[in-house]
């Protein structure tokens, strides 16, 4: 969100199905400002952390990122609804959504009809807006440092085809989650180009990915 939103100037329509709009805000603070995103939801910082967090907040504030958090407009149909609103008011250039299986449907469904729907839909809201969708997704439960699959993506292969793209976070380290740590950013599929991995160091106290430069030999 920083990135396409702060650097990009670009406009950004979040829904937030799995936490509240402030804590989406903070952790978006925290990376911009590299202050751990604990102190900052409990206000104990420094005069200078103060300063670079309250600095950060102005410029997140500016016009293009709308964090959707109300219940009512996280059903597949408020989404698109919404969506459709957003684009036509303001324009859009991205749309996310954590994530997908917390979006539900308007009628009765198994959890595996509910998914392909929500897929489908938000596939054509896509579409329709010719705007790029990036739906988070959880995956199944995987065990030791087994890497996530195409298979793994839970409830439904619908999202595998939807899907333009599927990026996988993987997090082999043995380390405690809170310290810095190496992961792998595994493209699982790309229907546009190559598929592989990339790696990155991630932050956790911060939530904020980089990417780590090899010495050439």
């Amino acid at each position: 969100i920083r990135d396409v939103h702060v650097k990009a100037k670009k406009k950004v329509l979040f829904f937030s199905l799995e936490m509240a709009g402030q804590q989406v805000v903070d952790r978006v603070v925290a990376c911009h400002t590299r202050v751990d995103s604990r102190r900052i939801e409990h206000q104990n910082l420094t005069d200078a952390e103060e300063q670079a967090v309250n600095l950060a907040a102005g410029v997140l504030s500016a016009p293009g990122l709308w964090v959707e958090d109300e219940v009512t407009k996280l059903n597949i149909d408020g989404i698109t609804n919404h969506a459709l609103v957003h684009q036509l008011k303001y324009g859009l250039d991205l749309i996310v959504v954590d994530y997908l299986q917390l979006v539900s449907v308007n009628r009765r469904a198994s959890l595996y009809e509910k998914t392909t729907e929500v897929s489908h839909t938000l596939k054509e809201l896509a579409r329709r807006l010719g705007v790029p969708l990036v739906a988070l997704c959880q995956l199944r439960r995987l065990y030791g440092t087994a890497e996530p699959t195409l298979d793994d993506l839970r409830e439904s292969g619908h999202i595998e085809a939807d899907a333009d793209a599927v990026i996988f976070l993987h997090d082999p380290s043995p380390l405690p989650i809170s310290t810095p740590h190496e992961v792998d950013l595994i493209i699982g599929k790309n229907r546009y180009g190559p598929t592989g991995r990339l790696r990155m160091m991630f932050y956790p106290a911060f939530s904020r990915f980089s990417e780590v430069l090899r010495k050439e030999c």
